[in-house]
């Protein structure tokens, strides 16, 4: 019979396996630690989903990143059942890591100064990352949305052509515009910027090809972008929310957050995550190596805290009037609007700072 984790053992398994989680950030995240949540999150990678809103916290690089590397692509292909996913290609038009056709926040204002609208200029950022010839020989901005300027009807005209690669492969490109707080550091022209990027979004959808723009922006930053835009435009936008809480009537789903602390506990690499995952059986191993936790420990409740037993006692307090354990700790952890987030910690935290 299995010898259950002691006390000690279980606080060992939980240090060092959140510990080696809060180490990493959204360009490091290994493929054994990805954990693909609910539905909200499946619907993030939606070839037709044009804007991603989220909060800080919630996971927008993450899953811009996992749309441009291939590993993880193929993993959520695999876990959310998507084998379209497998057949997409993803490049970065604007993003939190340097790329070969990023442009600087300084560049933006200036273009923007000298009378380029946002919406050209982002034009003129998609295609050339996208690799469209005549943007690619020109040797700088001014002279692409110079040509462009010169040359109206050149996206459609791009656009057609990708598409057509896009359809011999039954696959999509999709252009990712992420990290849209470091657009400038003066608000007023951050939102100028990311409404040209949504103007854009909505001219790419209007040519109903398989080429389309991914935009990762934060709630507060949309509601300041979309007044610019026309109600046309605003209609052709498809949001989505990703979150990892939702409202069930008087109480709130933490499903996907306690799915994502199992999922941790039961991919470390360690003789206590080995005894957990016999502790909580029919966890199934991925060809990568991943551990795929049973179905209930990622959407079920009931299942759920009976596991979190194993962790905490069922009981805040001596009885059920104290709280549940299980009910208590998300609401603990969750923001005035009722929003949860996996806890994050900065690479390298400031002397005197507590990250949360």
């Amino acid at each position: 019979m299995l010898d259950p984790l002691s006390a000690a053992q279980m606080r060992t398994l939980v240090r060092d396996a959140l510990g080696a989680a809060l180490d990493t950030d959204a360009s490091t995240v290994p493929s054994s630690l990805m954990y693909t949540a609910g539905s909200g999150h499946r619907a993030v990678l939606y070839a037709d989903t044009t804007v991603v809103r989220a909060v800080p916290g919630m996971g927008k690089t993450f899953w811009a990143r996992t749309l441009t590397d291939s590993q993880r692509r193929s993993v959520a292909a695999r876990e959310f059942q998507m084998p379209r996913l497998e057949r997409t290609a993803a490049v970065v038009a604007f993003g939190s890591e340097p790329g070969p056709v990023q442009v600087g926040p300084d560049e933006l204002a200036a273009l923007v100064d000298e009378g380029a609208a946002p919406a050209m200029v982002w034009t003129a950022v998609a295609l050339t990352a996208l690799g469209v010839t005549e943007m690619t020989v020109l040797p700088g901005w001014s002279e692409r949305i110079a040509w462009l300027t010169r040359n109206p009807g050149a996206l459609e005209r791009s656009v057609a052509a990708l598409d057509s690669a896009a359809q011999s492969v039954n696959g999509d490109l999709v252009v990712v515009f992420d990290s849209l707080d470091r657009l400038h550091p003066d608000r007023t022209r951050a939102d100028g910027l990311a409404s040209g990027i949504l103007q854009f979004a909505h001219n790419l959808a209007q040519l109903r090809t398989r080429v389309h723009a991914k935009v990762f922006i934060r709630p507060d930053m949309w509601d300041s972008a979309l007044p610019v835009l026309t109600p046309a435009a605003r209609r052709s936008l498809r949001p989505v929310d990703l979150s990892w809480s939702a409202a069930r009537g008087l109480r709130w789903d933490s499903t996907s957050l306690y799915g994502l602390l199992f999922h941790l506990l039961g991919n470390h690499d360690s003789a206590e995550a080995a005894t957990f995952r016999a502790m909580t059986p029919t966890w199934r191993e991925a060809p990568d190596g991943r551990f795929a936790a049973p179905d209930a420990l990622c959407s079920d409740a009931k299942a759920q805290e009976a596991a979190f037993s194993l962790i905490a006692d069922p009981y805040m307090g001596a009885n059920a009037r104290k709280g549940y354990s299980y009910r208590w700790l998300p609401v603990a952890l969750q923001d005035a609007l009722g929003q949860a987030t996996p806890p994050v910690l900065p690479r390298h935290p400031s002397p005197g700072r507590h990250p949360r």
